[in-house]
């Protein structure tokens, strides 16, 4: 069975709306909001009120435009993946139509990134390309989550595809148009329970490899890295505590400063939890030792 589509007319901005009540009342019939607005292009900000912020669920997501709740002057996706939703449930950025013009990638030039805000750490979050006309020509990438309950920009590689799906280099070979894009939260997990979700900033092109930006207050990198973690904070940093995946306590540093660097060279190889303790908030992020 096919999945059943849902698409989620966003809110449109104040003068837009100004500007129908002030229609006489057969436009108001005859005019629907999307021949109004303009199509959905890269990069998505979701602030420009002339375009079309329309976006389509399946698979169980309910999507909405909301503002930003770390941030009142900006408005962001807020994904909810139900109770019940497929493993596959996702949500398409735009309508079934895609972009307004390709997304230009090439054998050099393949990543995207989002701005997402998941609840938890080291879940997958796939994005899928295709053509808008045809849904055979695609090319699927994953990346996991580092941080809970945080915005961070994920990077996406088309170049480094999903097992099982199509290569960039097919595509590329076969002169493939990638004009529409899907985003999936916990690929691969039913919803066992409802899971809330946001992202924002889908451009095309690389973001500072191993920056993860808590809110736009702290911020660590690189990472992964085998010999130094640079913390920065636009507040003073408390505290440090460094966790390994057995939950011990392998490292407690005391900063009282706004910048922050941790050695990374006596720990072993593999994945940490850092606690970071700021005089405003705590966030936990993961660290990667290479």
């Amino acid at each position: 069975m096919k999945p059943i589509f849902l698409v989620t007319t966003l809110l449109l901005s104040v003068q837009l709306h100004a500007q129908l009540a002030n229609a006489n009342e057969s436009s108001l019939q005859t005019t629907s909001f999307n021949q109004l607005l303009a199509q959905i292009d890269l990069p998505v900000t979701f602030e420009d009120t002339s375009i079309d912020y329309t976006v389509t669920d399946f698979g169980g997501n309910v999507s909405s435009l909301i503002v930003d709740p770390s941030d009142a002057t900006n408005h962001v996706i807020q994904v909810i993946k139900t109770q019940g939703a497929e493993t596959w449930a996702g949500t398409t950025i735009g309508t079934a139509s895609g972009f307004a013009t390709a997304i230009p990638l090439t054998a050099t030039d393949s990543k995207m990134s989002v701005r997402v805000w998941s609840p938890a750490a080291a879940l997958p979050i796939r994005l899928k390309v295709e053509d808008a006309n045809d849904n055979t020509h695609t090319c699927e990438t994953e990346v996991n989550t580092t941080i809970a309950n945080a915005w961070e920009t994920l990077t996406f590689d088309f170049s480094q595809h999903v097992t099982g799906t199509e290569p960039l280099s097919t595509g590329l070979s076969n002169s493939w148009v990638y004009n529409k894009a899907s985003i999936f939260f916990n690929f691969g997990t039913a919803g066992d329970t409802e899971m809330t979700f946001y992202f924002d900033d889908v451009k095309f092109g690389e973001t500072e490899v191993g920056m993860m930006d808590f809110e736009t207050t702290v911020q660590i990198y690189p990472n992964p890295s085998s010999t130094h973690w640079k913390i920065s904070s636009h507040d003073e940093i408390d505290e440090v505590v460094l966790i390994d995946v057995l939950g011990k306590m392998v490292a407690s540093f005391s900063v009282q400063k706004q910048h922050f660097s941790i050695d990374a060279r006596p720990f072993d190889s593999g994945m940490y939890f850092a606690r970071v303790k700021t005089l405003q908030s705590e966030f936990t992020a993961v660290l990667i030792r290479k």
